[in-house]
Order: structure tokens, then C-alpha cells, then sequence
């Protein structure tokens, strides 16, 4: 397990006298949205995780879940320890952070051929059939989990496979007593997306809003965050959250076009950018974790990890006064 050792803060953010930032396993950090949080203030105390893609975790449930569970014990004590402690309303892992449990049903020669990407996986019946199983084990794992940690997980998106056989990138929410309660499928795949999977995708129309604490939370995944058309289609809702799997630095220029635009043209006053890092096949994920308020944007994280198999994991939490937002 590597621990970061370095870290962007705005110059802004030391301005914040009563804003605490602790820098202990996985680097956790803590953010207050526009006004700092008071007495009496009602908070949303939302979790952020720039999760470390590493294969191997995902070839035993266990190790997966001993992996989120190192995770969450330490966002969970961090926002209990704040000057103004907050109880977690919901924690957000990355774009495919849920989408590898497939590997477990694949021999080591079939996975092997999987990451040499010679062939498109949506044209390998073992790959469907493992992707589909794997499905099924996310949502058992991610059930488990919210049920014993007591509050909504946002799982980042998993692959499944719809009733024409295709794949779809799927983004999920887990409640800790209903189990998934809340779906949304991309729209606008990446041109890796459409080549190796053939991605099926979702209308934007078809996406729609899920609620925690009586506030109205929307989210687009990666690309789909570009387009424009989600100005119109959203509804008034008080957080827009991004989950990510971007290659950098390539895209690392086009990063203001993302959710920062977005929401200059939207009613949404808060945004949440939460990426995903490490190595797969030849794709090396990175960017960060963003938050954007009325005042300004604040991103942390390591844009250019140089993910070695090990776990390098930043946190990120944030407390948002519900005061400021009708939605």
C-alpha cells in the first residue's frame, strides 16, 4: 500500500480559519461548501474516493471488500473527528470502479487474452457470460456493504448486459436497507467504449435525479459530462456529481469543459468530480477529485499517479449546508 505524498491547496482554501485538514491513511481531506458549516446548520457530509484501479483485488470478493472496508473506516472516522463532526450521508467511488468482478469468471489464459485487446470483448461469448456473472456479484457485494456501513454508497458504474445481449456501463446507488435503489446508464461512450465493447447507451432523457436527505442529487458519467444537453434536461437539484475514468494527460486540457461548464450554465450550485486512477491493459486512468461551490473550484488528487499495482487512494470529504439550496 503507497500513501501520496503530495497534494494541491489552493491558497483560498487556508483562508477557511476553521477549516481542519487531516492528512492521515489514504490522505483524507476535508472540505465546507459556500459558508463554512455552524450550529444549527443542516449538513450533507458527502465522501469522495479517487479509487486506485488494481486488477487483482477484484479475484476474491474478499479482498475487494476488506479493500472498501480500509476505505470507508477511515472517511468514516474523519468526518466524525471535525471540529463540526457530521455522520456520512453518502460516499462516491468512480466511474468502473464496480466493473471488474467479471475477471474472477475467466481463466488465467482468457483473461491473458482479455488485456491484450486483441479481439472486441463484446464479440467473446466467455467475456459476456463473465461480465454478466460478475454483475450479479457486484450488487451482492455492494448490498453487503451499505447494509453494514448504514449509509448510501454511489458504487461508481459496473459493466452489465441488458436483454439484447449488449453492454452497458452502468452507474449505481446502493441504500443500506433496500439494497439498489437507483441505476443510470452512459449516453455518450468514449471511442475505446464503442470499439472494444460496443457500447448500448441510454438517452440522456432516460436519466433521473436520486434524492439523500431531501436533496436532489444528479450525475453524468465521464464523457456524457461534455455534452451540453444536460443543461436542459436536469432538473433544479442542489449537487451535480462526475465520475470519471479519464486517460491523462490528454484530456487534462479539457477538464474545464467538463463539470465546471456545466454548472455555469445551470441553476446546480454544487459539483463533485470523483475520477478514477491506475493502470488496465494499455489504459492508464487518472485525474482528480473536484469540488465546485458558487465561490470557486478546488481540485486534489494526483493527476499523474503512476500506479504501480499497489493502492494509492485520496479521500475527500465535504460538507455542504443544506441552507444554501432550496433543491
Amino acid at each position: 500500500m503507497m500513501i501520496k505524498k503530495q497534494c494541491f491547496f489552493p491558497p483560498s482554501l487556508w483562508r477557511a480559519s476553521s477549516l481542519l485538514i487531516l492528512m492521515s491513511l489514504f490522505f483524507p481531506l476535508t472540505l465546507f461548501g459556500q459558508g463554512l458549516p455552524g450550529e444549527g446548520d443542516e449538513i450533507l457530509c458527502v465522501g469522495a474516493v479517487q479509487y486506485s484501479l488494481s486488477p487483482e483485488i477484484y479475484l476474491s470478493s474478499e479482498k475487494f471488500i476488506n479493500t472498501i472496508n480500509q476505505i470507508l473506516d477511515n472517511l468514516e472516522e474523519q468526518a466524525l473527528t471535525k471540529e463540526s463532526p457530521y455522520p456520512l450521508d453518502l460516499v462516491v467511488f468512480p466511474e468502473y470502479t464496480s466493473a471488474l468482478f467479471g475477471l474472477g469468471h475467466l481463466s488465467v489464459q482468457a483473461r491473458e487474452e482479455l488485456f491484450s485487446l486483441n479481439q472486441p470483448l463484446f464479440q467473446n461469448d466467455d467475456v459476456i457470460r463473465a461480465i454478466n456473472l460478475g454483475s450479479i456479484q457486484t450488487q451482492k457485494i455492494w448490498e453487503r456493504i451499505a447494509l453494514e456501513r448504514e449509509y448510501p454508497i454511489l458504487a461508481g458504474s459496473t459493466l452489465t448486459i441488458d436483454s439484447a445481449g449488449r453492454i452497458r456501463n452502468q452507474a449505481l446507488l446502493f441504500h443500506p436497507q433496500k439494497g439498489l435503489i437507483w441505476t443510470q446508464d452512459k449516453s455518450f461512450p468514449g471511442a475505446p467504449e464503442t470499439r472494444i465493447l460496443n457500447l448500448a447507451v441510454a438517452s440522456p432523457e432516460q436519466a433521473t435525479p436520486f434524492t439523500i436527505d431531501d436533496k436532489r442529487i444528479v450525475l453524468t458519467i465521464c464523457r456524457d459530462t461534455y455534452n451540453t444537453i444536460w443543461e436542459s434536461i436536469f432538473p433544479p437539484a442542489f449537487l451535480w456529481i462526475d465520475i470519471k475514468a479519464n486517460e491523462l494527460p490528454k484530456d487534462l486540457a479539457k477538464y474545464p469543459e467538463a463539470l465546471s461548464a456545466r454548472l455555469s450554465h445551470s441553476p446546480i450550485p454544487y459539483g463533485l468530480t470523483v475520477s478514477l486512477i491506475g493502470k488496465l491493459a494499455n489504459f492508464h486512468f487518472q485525474g482528480p477529485l473536484e469540488f465546485i461551490s458558487p465561490e470557486e473550484t478546488l481540485q486534489f488528487g494526483d493527476f499523474y499517479s503512476t500506479n504501480d499495482g499497489s493502492l494509492d487512494t485520496w479521500s475527500l470529504i465535504v460538507q455542504i449546508p443544506k441552507t444554501n439550496s432550496l433543491q
